[in-house]
């Protein structure tokens, strides 16, 4: 799904509205978007970062570590890996790209608005669960 803006999406589910039965998980669905698009834009929405904002690589391992470390550096990453809402941003440009994207922008809501030049955001299967839709 691509990230469309409050309007777009409204007159999307408005179309739907007039042939399903079930105009209150509709609702839902309006409300869930609208929160969302309210969140405040933060680093580890494009990339996985640990819980004080910092960028996490992805987990290297040596013959030296021991298994429940490996272990542990891996849940980390993946459990941060969860927390990205927006695809394609972990290429080699997409951290300069997010940084500045969070830096200009200070809500989910804003990037539909004022259309992030070059960026093409496409949500993460994370994200459309934090939605429900």
């Amino acid at each position: 799904m691509k990230l469309i803006s409050m309007t777009d999406f409204v007159l999307m589910q408005n179309e739907n509205l007039k042939t399903a039965p079930e105009a209150y998980d509709q609702y839902l669905q309006f409300v869930n978007y609208a929160n969302f698009l309210k969140q405040p834009l933060t680093l580890g929405m494009f990339v996985p970062c640990d819980e004080n904002g910092n960028v996490l690589g992805e987990p290297t391992f040596d013959n030296y570590m021991q298994p429940k470390e490996m272990l542990k550096q891996d849940e980390v990453y993946q459990k941060a890996k969860e927390k990205v809402l927006f695809k394609e941003f972990d290429t080699k440009g997409g951290l300069a790209v997010s940084k500045a994207i969070c830096t200009t922008y200070k809500t989910i809501e804003e990037l539909t608005h004022k259309k992030v030049p070059l960026v093409d955001l496409k949500l993460t299967e994370s994200a459309i669960k934090q939605i429900e839709l």
